[in-house]
């Protein structure tokens, strides 16, 4: 009788929830010492500013050599850096299935399938384009989306960038929206398209982030926004937050639905 192979385990050094918790535990040491990124990456000699925010946010692995020189200037135990709660048991583990796989616009698939088993992807501008002003916008391909129940055409998929949301969202990660959402948008996570400061994860226009509002009370019982707060799960990035006078330059093009 064959035995089949065991689920590999993905290695604690590249595991994205693992970095996101670390990069924060050890932007929390430096802060606690007073030090800024630029006065750590001097001192070091051997760290640049890059890497510090890599590790910081947690966006990618860096080396133990750059783990034990962030640790000398912060003049502490390098195993202070991992003096930080982590189930190490619960771990994502290795996934094992073959990598979603985009369909061509012009395959026999889609016109039967669209919207049944399949969804359009767009790029972030596009789908801020399509659904947010009616634009015209080529989709990049289709995809399968089999963990998402009942599909409709108010639904697409665009390709997630950088790790604001870790460890929910993954950068990479194909993300299911639905366009034109009802109801409150209270606590929700939503892809959102504003005029302004970039959002310092994607350095673009274009942001996924947890949604809150805080309203104000006007006469007649009508209310408006007091600000609007787009925050993100990894807490080694900031919130971006809008006041009234930005609202003529911010929508929200849809609501996060799933990760395929």
């Amino acid at each position: 009788m064959s035995r089949s192979k065991p689920k590999a385990r993905k290695p604690h050094h590249r595991n994205p929830a693992f970095l996101a918790l670390l990069g924060e535990h050890c932007k929390k040491l430096r802060v606690q010492k007073g030090l800024s990124i630029d006065r750590v990456a001097k001192e070091s000699d051997s760290l640049s500013t890059s890497v510090i925010h890599r590790l910081e946010s947690g966006s990618r692995p860096v080396s133990v050599n750059s783990l034990v020189r962030y640790a000398e200037v912060l003049e502490i135990h390098p195993k202070k850096l991992l003096d930080f709660p982590f189930e190490f048991e619960s771990m994502a583990e290795e996934k094992l299935d073959p990598p979603l796989a985009l369909i061509s616009n012009h395959d026999l698939q889609v016109r039967k399938e669209a919207f049944r088993t399949l969804l359009p992807v767009y790029s972030l501008k596009a789908a801020a384009g399509y659904f947010g002003r009616g634009e015209e916008a080529e989709t990049q391909g289709w995809i399968r989306a089999p963990k998402v129940p009942r599909l409709d055409r108010n639904m697409f998929v665009v390709k997630a960038v950088g790790s604001s949301m870790l460890p929910k969202i993954h950068d990479g990660d194909y993300l299911v929206f639905r366009a034109n959402p009802v109801g409150t948008r209270q606590g929700k996570i939503v892809l959102a398209q504003y005029r302004g400061t970039a959002d310092p994860d994607t350095g673009g226009s274009y942001t996924v982030k947890k949604y809150t509002s805080v309203k104000s009370s006007l006469a007649e019982g009508s209310w408006r926004h007091k600000k609007i707060v787009l925050s993100p799960l990894n807490r080694a990035y900031k919130s971006i937050v809008l006041m009234p006078e930005d609202e003529d330059d911010f929508r929200i093009v849809g609501e996060f639905v799933a990760v395929l």
